[in-house]
């Protein structure tokens, strides 16, 4: 929780801390310091704040190879089309103006997380990824995901790809990409290019050519650390286990 007026924050915490841990912050600086140390599931940033306000936090987290595909949940006494374009041309992938109804906020954390996991448990089959998209996406807009995917898949060692390559890539803002990735498969565009680097993963750890350090940099991983964090997170097991694994008849 990222929140400056003190009660609003106690309030946020009493509503969650049933069912979360909680952690809090008193502006974006303060947050990117706990996000960095702690790996949050999600993150619920008020936008006006001093030092850093919400959406350069936001845009922050978003930008980030390492916290990119985290929950971002934006709460703002603004309530103008214009601020809720902000948000979401930050990363954000919820806004939700003040005031709110507790239970509104509590649906949408809960949400939020339920479909992170279960589009991540549906991705960590050893399907190709390609069988995945044929099931997910249809008509006109198979294409454009081939199209996303095939460039993910040539530039996969470029521990650089990112979002903002692609928007140039594709010719597209950030929040057309966002919306359009979002819309067809149900993940945001670091969330995709992340998970096709771990199922690329996958299938290197499976030839048993490679070391897992080896398959961390050739998958576009510059941090083994955070790269053994969301295989296990993916695939429930540690990328040296899963290639010992895929070693047994």
């Amino acid at each position: 929780i990222v929140e400056d007026e003190k009660e609003v924050q106690v309030f946020l915490q009493e509503l969650l801390k049933e069912d979360y841990n909680v952690l809090k912050a008193s502006n974006g600086k303060e947050a990117l310091m706990i996000v960095k140390k702690e790996s949050p599931d999600l993150i619920i940033s008020d936008v006006m704040m001093p030092e850093m306000d919400g959406v350069e936090l936001c845009e922050k987290v978003k930008n980030n190879v390492n916290t990119h595909h985290i929950p971002f949940i934006m709460l703002t006494a603004k309530s103008s089309i214009i601020h809720r374009i902000e948000g979401l041309e930050s990363g954000a992938n919820s806004y939700i103006p003040k005031p709110f109804h507790p239970k509104h906020l509590q649906v949408r954390v809960q949400k939020l997380l339920e479909e992170r996991e279960s589009i991540l448990k549906y991705f960590s089959t050893d399907i190709p990824i390609e069988s995945l998209t044929n099931r997910l996406v249809k008509g006109e807009e198979k294409a454009f995901v081939e199209r996303v995917i095939q460039l993910i898949q040539k530039n996969i060692e470029n521990d650089d790809l990112n979002a903002l390559y692609l928007e140039h890539k594709l010719g597209m803002s950030k929040s057309q990409l966002y919306r359009k990735i979002k819309e067809t498969i149900g993940l945001s565009p670091g969330d995709l290019i992340r998970t096709i680097r771990l199922k690329h993963a996958a299938r290197l750890l499976q030839s048993d050519k490679l070391t897992v350090s080896e398959v961390c940099y050739r998958s576009g991983f510059n941090n083994r650390s955070y790269f053994y964090r969301e295989f296990k997170k993916m695939y429930h097991i540690t990328p040296k286990n899963y290639q010992l694994r895929s070693k047994t008849p």
